[in-house]
This record gives structure tokens, C-alpha cells and sequence, in this order.
């Protein structure tokens, strides 16, 4: 499996951080790396340069940031079985539901 450590022109820095990345990369098992930190300081930069081969789907956000009101977001068709919005916590916290 190809790495971008030390590929000319690759990243420059952030030594920690290529070595966690790769170590998701090169994993048997399905990772999750959450990349936090204040803004402008290139985590976007970093997850993309690194991964830049291997993105097949991207997803970005902004916390706490609220839905335009004219947005195409819906509820999926088979409801809420993980909570409901008033328990939000409840799926979280790792308690079973059922479908009723």
C-alpha cells in the first residue's frame, strides 16, 4: 500500500499526525479518525493531502450550525429507531431499541 510519508512533495511537518494516519491506512479494520483542533490551522489540508488517493467520499461540517429552513433534508422513511428527539443521548449512551 502506497504512503505519502516522505513522497517528494508530500506533507511537510506534522510528524504525529501522518504517523496516526497511516497507521488508519494501513489497519485490517475499519477505522475512525476524528481530526479536531482550532480553525485555520489545516486539518482539512492534512486529512485531504494525506488521503488524496484513497477519498471516495467527503463529508465537512460546521458544529452547531443550523439548517437553512429551506433545506432538502428529511427524516429517513422508516423513522427514528434509535431515539427519539426529545432522548437524543439514548442511542449514545448505548441502549438497545427495538422496531416496533
Amino acid at each position: 500500500m502506497p504512503s505519502v510519508l516522505g513522497e517528494p512533495g508530500g506533507l511537510i511537518g506534522r510528524k504525529p499526525e501522518q504517523k496516526v494516519l497511516q497507521r488508519a491506512l494501513e489497519s485490517a479494520e475499519a477505522e475512525l479518525v476524528a481530526v479536531y483542533g482550532r480553525h485555520r490551522v489545516g486539518k482539512t489540508f492534512l486529512v485531504r493531502e494525506f488521503f488524496r488517493d484513497q477519498i471516495r467520499f467527503e463529508l465537512t461540517g460546521v458544529r452547531d450550525a443550523p439548517l437553512p429552513s429551506s433545506s432538502r433534508i428529511s427524516p429517513p422513511p422508516w423513522g427514528n429507531r434509535c431515539g427519539s428527539a426529545s432522548s437524543p443521548r439514548s442511542h449514545r449512551a448505548g441502549k438497545r431499541h427495538s422496531a416496533s
